[in-house]
């Protein structure tokens, strides 16, 4: 019998404890965000007054009103400083949704009502969603002082790796020839499949929409600068974000987790609204809540994937596996989260699980008007994953062979491992090819290829 995880019976007499289900302490304020209804535009500006004037508001705040500094999540992707993100946007808005302001009020329905009353005036500028195109050097600039959209650029020159294939039967391992040497790396190869493998943005959207709870320290208190409750998928991240936001040491920020309702990846940091609720906590005070509407969520959590992959996969009269050449583009969103070195992370794993003796894998990333993207599920991983499983198809079926048996053809086996894939990975363990054997049983796939040919 199963046994049962500490927190099932919780769950299950509906007892389990979110972060919207923590006790409030008195005198906490609600937030709520004002977001932009614009893709693109400048010349931002506000009208608070009315919202100042509604009932239980104690603050609103725009860019300049709260002062607190861009964050940059990911050093090495925001171009310098050049493409940090501003907390609450900072006269340029980049993606619908992006918070242009915060109302903070003595109850969730009175901040809610408040929001409303803020005016917003943007001037529209064009927008760019696709990462190719933000490539161009006619696109629209989302960051002006950066001179270019692109955030990492694609090595037009990048050289074929020759992969010698299994280091434990003595091979030299792999290594890049200069440039010029093998221009295609599908050379000689008898057949050729070509394709484009679009994986689109998708929502990490988990169950629990996120929340926090911010509780600054009373004056002259030796307890932290702040208490946190939030969702999130491990404390230490969202406590060094808050912590550099706000110039403390880590140490004087407490981030603590309750139960979490899925994570998926998105929830790896501190969101631009938990930084902006605890500058409003320590600016104002008191406690701080915030509790993330359903469609809030597919503004505010980084998306996944957005990555486009055009790859040629060679294959010898027999089936072997020549070579593979991919290009691959990636959709940053409007400010360089983790999304651009998630395309590292797919280079790495390009070959999969098979022998490929020749390579090469271009990528480049490009801020676009959308959605920050950062790491969902595998990360990277399964973009290119499944480009490479349709490219075996592809090939296979241009070739008239069967696809199962080219995979089973070119997969590593016990005796090839380990395997120097050329990538800076070593494939030391595994038997693809068993693996592949009990796919097939699990799907029963003899009798599902006879009903295909039925249909």
């Amino acid at each position: 019998m199963a046994r049962l995880a500490s927190e099932d019976e919780p769950m299950l007499r509906g007892e389990a404890q979110f972060t919207a289900d923590l006790p409030v302490p008195a005198g906490t304020l609600h937030l709520s965000f004002v977001r932009s209804q614009v893709a693109h535009g400048r010349n931002l500006t506000l009208d608070t007054t009315a919202a100042l004037a509604a009932p239980g508001v104690a603050a609103v705040f725009g860019h300049d009103d709260l002062g607190a500094p861009p964050v940059e999540f990911y050093t090495e992707t925001s171009m310098g400083g050049l493409m940090a993100r501003p907390l609450l946007a900072d006269g340029t808005v980049r993606f619908v949704g992006e918070p242009v302001a915060v109302v903070a009020a003595e109850s969730p329905t009175a901040a809610l009502d408040a929001a409303e009353f803020v005016v917003v005036d943007i001037e529209p500028l064009q927008a760019v969603t696709d990462p190719e195109a933000a490539a161009a050097d006619d696109a629209p600039l989302l960051f002006p002082d950066a001179g270019t959209n692109v955030v990492k650029p694609l090595r037009a020159d990048a050289a074929v790796i020759e992969v010698a294939g299994a280091t434990g039967a003595g091979g030299p391992g792999a290594a890049g020839l200069p440039d010029g040497a093998r221009a295609d790396p599908c050379e000689g190869a008898a057949f050729v499949a070509e394709l484009v493998c679009e994986n689109p943005r998708v929502a990490s959207a988990p169950i629990e929409p996120c929340a926090i709870l911010a509780i600054p320290a009373a004056a002259h208190s030796a307890a932290p600068v702040l208490d946190v409750w939030c969702t999130g998928q491990g404390t230490h991240p969202p406590r060094d974000t808050l912590a550099a936001s706000l110039a403390v040491e880590p140490e004087q920020v407490r981030v603590r987790h309750p139960l979490v309702g899925g994570g998926f990846g998105g929830r790896g940091d501190a969101l631009v609204e938990f930084l902006v609720a605890a500058h409003c906590a320590r600016r104002l005070g008191r406690p701080v809540r915030w509790v993330q509407s359903r469609t809030e969520q597919f503004f505010a959590l980084p998306y996944g994937r957005g990555q486009r992959h055009r790859i040629r996969l060679g294959l010898s009269a027999d089936g072997d596996i020549v070579g593979l050449d991919a290009t691959m583009w990636a959709d940053a969103g409007a400010y360089p989260h983790m999304g651009p070195m998630l395309a590292a992370a797919g280079r790495r794993q390009c070959s999969g699980m098979y022998r490929v003796p020749r390579l090469r894998y271009r990528y480049g990333a490009a801020v676009t008007n959308a959605p920050p993207v950062g790491a969902y599920r595998g990360a990277g991983q399964p973009e290119v994953n499944a480009a490479l499983e349709r490219a075996v198809d592809a090939a296979a079926r241009l070739a008239g062979l069967d696809p199962v048996e080219v995979r089973r053809r070119n997969l590593l086996t016990p005796d090839d491992l380990p395997y120097d894939t050329g990538l800076g990975i070593t494939i030391d363990s595994g038997d693809p090819v068993a693996a592949l054997d009990a796919a097939l049983d699990a799907v029963d796939a003899p009798r599902r290829r006879v009903e295909a040919a039925a249909r």
